[in-house]
């Protein structure tokens, strides 16, 4: 599956809605914009887009109504940064409750947004990488029972090896979970994937040479 990166704008100004559709330009092709909650609900449907960067003050739908109907999940494929210039302490309290990532002031500075962008969107991509290795685990282990030249001793270093696999796919969200509360999403979340994409490497490497053969 290709990975195609595609942001929302959700902002009632729509001097605001230009200004970060110019900024974030450089960093994403492919960005839309609603004018409040209740269109970005609908364009969310339709789009799934990788970033969502939404307003909390705006007409129709608000924007911390707005993230709480996305029902955001740790894993989720899409990430949502909440930018203000009203929001206040049970704002930003509320925002992380409901699975937001970063929270930017206005007036933002564009630098700091673009940076927090590109590391969502690196880090989207990864784990779009890790759903795609960890989507059938057990194919490896059931084409080699049926291979009556196998070894016994092939069969239990392949099990082994996807036992590994799969303490790192739910360690994974728990992890992502405990980044996200606290606030942290660029340094340490893309170093933490990057180490378990190695090791992820790594394990895939070691079934190649149990099974001694270029594919599994």
């Amino acid at each position: 599956m290709e990975f195609i990166s595609k942001i929302l704008i959700v902002d009632d100004e729509e001097m605001i809605r230009d200004l970060l559709s110019a900024h974030l330009f450089s960093e994403c092709s492919q960005i839309y914009t609603a004018t409040n909650g209740e269109e970005a609900l609908q364009l969310y449907q339709q789009i799934q887009p990788t970033i969502i960067i939404c307003d909390l003050r705006m007409p129709v739908m608000n924007g911390i109504e707005c993230i709480k109907k996305h029902q955001l999940k740790p894993d989720s494929s899409t990430t949502v940064i909440a930018i203000s210039g009203h929001g206040d302490e049970t704002d930003i309290k509320d925002c992380f409750q409901f699975g937001v990532s970063a929270f930017l002031r206005k007036p933002y500075n564009a630098h700091e947004l673009k940076g927090l962008v590109r590391h969502s969107i690196s880090h989207q991509k990864m784990l779009l990488s890790l759903k795609q290795s960890f989507s059938n685990p057990n194919d490896t282990v059931t084409h080699l029972q049926k291979n009556s030249t196998a070894s016994q001793r092939q069969i239990s270093c392949i099990n082994e090896v996807n036992n590994q696999l799969a303490i790192i796919s739910m360690t994974l969200a728990e992890f992502n979970e405990n980044v996200l509360r606290s606030g942290d999403c660029t340094h340490d979340l893309e170093k933490h994937l990057n180490d378990v994409s190695t090791a992820i490497e790594y394990i895939q490497k070691a079934l190649k040479t149990c099974l001694k053969r270029k594919e599994y």
